[in-house]
């Protein structure tokens, strides 16, 4: 196995993993722990401070991976433009980071619910502190991509940042510290990633400085730049796209709010992840049928792969559906208004699971450009949405836009793509789907409930499982799926016989 295969692996594996812990962490452990208030504002304080780092990194992290090929080759040029990176990054950021404190006022007036802008201002320094650290392990981090050296980057992103906010979770929980220090610590915990990269680097001894000089004159410095900051914007739309809904919820109503809103909204991530981990699979697949102008070729992934996702889709939101009294009983009552905002959101994960990777289309087309306009669009639509929806239905307001932008977002990119190349994701067999959900929830919301949640849940949950599962294979939604069954069955019956 190369090196590419191992650093594959080795990075999914991670990956998955830290989904599961930020699972645990985001929808049992902090919320019950610390309850929405304080949950509620370390996340608008996360989604705020990733605004503020997209743009004071000027989209290097993208640029670094990009460009240090062209630098390559030479120790000279290699850390010089480690330096480069390094004094751009230190630069921007104290500039950034003074804007924040001059900033401070329009930021706090923002902040509409009184306890929570009581909150803000007690708080607002980490702000400063977060982006720092934040900053310093991006650069570190895109350096070490660069490198090809992306495993120890994954781990810490995915699982160890993840892996000590539930660390200051139980330390808090077991009275070690209180909770001042636990919010400091959550500000700067990315302080240590920073002390592992660089102790990394030093021990792959790489971690070297050069002169900036031949850097500047270096011909690709240009394109260098011109590049980040198209990066930076596409990054600043995902920001937005991603967390405006949230970052509004805290404004307009409050952190407890925002704290409710973000349980849920993590309830919904898992309709996404196959969409995800198909993605990851396929880019390079759509990437060599461009390439090759096989429209065929992209017609057939664009299509088999949605069926696929949206068989798995269909099974999470009809597993979280028939959950909810449960996250309830298990979080507190005060979660239970939440509970329409996991349906509204899970619907705009089907929504965007059943129009498959349109987008991946068109980034890997000659028509690429159209995907910074689509997230122009979206961007100020998922703002103007939000802000109507939230002013009158409150956090469900906010999901009910996050739905909304999904499908007309979804409608525009699926239009393009059928205009200009005749291709579609939708088959029968998302109807068969539809139905096998359909028949897989009905006996689930009407079983009677057992007193313990965990119990209810695990029985609730195998119970969609084996019905939707069987619904799935009997009206042969997927060949894929059949045939998988039928190996299963064969190695089972093998087994047995022995």
């Amino acid at each position: 196995m190369g090196i590419i295969k191992r650093q594959g692996l080795v990075s999914s594996l991670f990956m998955y993993f830290g989904v599961v812990l930020g699972f645990i962490n985001g929808t049992l452990l902090f919320p019950k722990i610390l309850g929405p208030s304080i949950y509620g504002f370390t996340q608008t304080l996360a989604f705020t401070v990733g605004l503020f780092a997209v743009f004071s990194m000027l989209g290097l992290q993208n640029t670094t991976v990009r460009y240090f090929a062209y630098f390559r080759g030479s120790a000279r040029m290699e850390n010089g433009f480690f330096s480069f990176l390094l004094a751009l990054t230190l630069a921007m950021t104290t500039v950034v980071g003074g804007s924040i404190f001059l900033l401070k006022p329009l930021i706090l007036g923002a902040i509409q619910d009184p306890v929570s802008r009581d909150l803000a201002r007690e708080y607002y320094y980490l702000l400063f502190f977060y982006l720092v650290a934040s900053n310093l392990f991006s650069v570190l981090n895109g350096y070490t991509v660069a490198l090809g050296r992306p495993r120890v980057g994954v781990f810490l992103t995915q699982v160890g940042t993840r892996l000590l906010t539930t660390l200051l979770i139980l330390a808090y929980y077991f009275d070690w510290i209180d909770l001042k220090l636990f919010l400091d610590l959550f500000g700067i915990k990315n302080l240590v990633n920073v002390l592992v990269l660089v102790v990394y680097l030093e021990y792959l001894g790489v971690l070297r400085y050069g002169s900036l000089r031949d850097i500047l004159r270096h011909p690709e410095l240009r394109p260098m730049l011109y590049f980040s900051l198209f990066a930076m914007f596409s990054l600043i739309s995902n920001e937005l796209i991603g967390h405006i809904d949230t970052l509004m919820v805290s404004s307009l109503l409050s952190f407890s709010d925002a704290g409710i809103y973000t349980v849920y909204y993590y309830f919904a991530q898992i309709i996404q992840m196959p969409f995800l981990a198909i993605g990851l699979s396929i880019s390079a697949i759509i990437a060599d049928a461009w390439k090759r102008q096989d429209l065929k070729k992209i017609q057939e992934t664009y299509q088999q792969t949605t069926v696929v996702m949206y068989i798995l889709g269909v099974v999470a939101f009809v597993g979280i559906i028939v959950n909810l009294d449960n996250a309830v009983a298990i979080l507190g009552p005060e979660y239970a208004r939440g509970t329409p905002v996991a349906v509204l959101l899970g619907l705009g994960q089907l929504i965007n699971v059943i129009n498959g990777h349109n987008q991946m289309i068109i980034i890997h087309s000659p028509r690429y450009r159209f995907d910074l306009l689509g997230k122009l669009v979206t961007t100020l639509l998922t703002i103007a949405t939000n802000f109507y929806f939230i002013r009158y239905l409150g956090m469900v307001g906010a999901a009910l836009a996050t739905a909304l932008t999904y499908l007309l977002i979804n409608a525009l990119y699926q239009g393009f793509v059928y205009r200009h190349w005749r291709l579609f994701p939708f088959s029968k067999a998302l109807i068969w789907a539809t139905l096998a959900g359909v028949l897989a929830l009905i006996p689930a919301l009407i079983l009677p409930r057992f007193a313990n949640p965990f119990v209810d849940a695990a029985v609730r949950s195998l119970l969609v499982l084996g019905i939707y599962g069987g619904a799935v294979l009997a009206l042969r939604v997927s060949p894929d799926a059949n045939q998988l069954a039928g190996q299963i069955y064969q190695r089972i019956t093998r087994f047995l016989g022995k």
